[in-house]
């Protein structure tokens, strides 16, 4: 099913144009039938998910046109296309003839999810790209003391204070995030409710040192340790 949900293709066979509709970036080719037996192509070659770089060759008759629809994902940003795009119902629509190239490149920030409000939980999960970031215990020494991450947070301007760097998993090269700067919230002794005022806050929080490294989450991979894995950690106050 991976290809119906990588692309989707229409034909205009009166005017002989070819619709193609990118939804997944990825490397893959696609062979597309065309009245009279004839064929046309399309190659895409993608570095995604870690790096926003994706190029594309299309081949097709002569007498056929492209019309190509690219994704502009909340991810991505400074999106830059070899050719000139117009906006198109959310997409980035680009007119090639029969033969023709198209690049396609984009940054991936690292950037930080809220849930939604109405669950009632303040919390903040990384992500880079279209990939969530987890933490695993075994990367972690932070988990020793704070069993399964439990009270630990991050601020939600502490996207430009985190790195990246290349670990292998399972001979898997993949991309981690490191995060220097984690707090740990103070519990309350045993009492069920605490007494909220203006020198007693609801949340008291203390910076703890170490840091978390967090993994891909498709790439956790119960390495060793507990095995304990959070995908979100609870939002710092920002005057913690």
């Amino acid at each position: 099913m991976l290809g119906g949900y990588t692309w989707a293709t229409k034909l205009d066979t009166s005017k002989k144009i070819i619709e193609l509709n990118v939804y997944l970036l990825l490397s893959a080719t696609r062979i597309i039938p065309l009245p009279g037996g004839e064929e046309a192509t399309v190659e895409m070659i993608s570095e995604m998910p870690f790096n926003g770089n994706t190029s594309f060759k299309l081949n097709a008759p002569s007498e056929w046109k492209w019309v190509i629809r690219l994704p502009s994902p909340e991810y991505a940003t400074n999106i830059t296309i070899s050719e000139k795009t117009t906006e198109d119902n959310g997409f980035l629509a680009v007119n090639l003839p029969a033969t023709g190239s198209l690049d396609m490149k984009f940054d991936l920030p690292i950037q930080l999810l809220s849930s939604h409000p109405l669950t009632g939980q303040d919390n903040l999960t990384i992500r880079r790209g279209p990939i969530v970031y987890v933490a695993e215990s075994i990367d972690n020494s932070l988990e020793n003391t704070y069993p399964h991450f439990a009270g630990l947070g991050i601020k939600s301007s502490s996207t430009p204070n985190m790195g990246m760097e290349k670990i292998t998993i399972e001979n898997l090269d993949v991309t981690a995030i490191t995060v220097p700067e984690v707090y740990a919230v103070q519990t309350n002794g045993e009492a069920a409710f605490g007494l909220v005022s203006s020198k007693s806050p609801a949340r008291k929080w203390v910076k703890v040192e170490g840091g978390l490294k967090l993994v891909p989450w498709f790439a956790r991979a119960n390495r060793g340790g507990e095995g304990h894995v959070r995908a979100s950690l609870l939002r710092v106050d920002e005057d913690a």
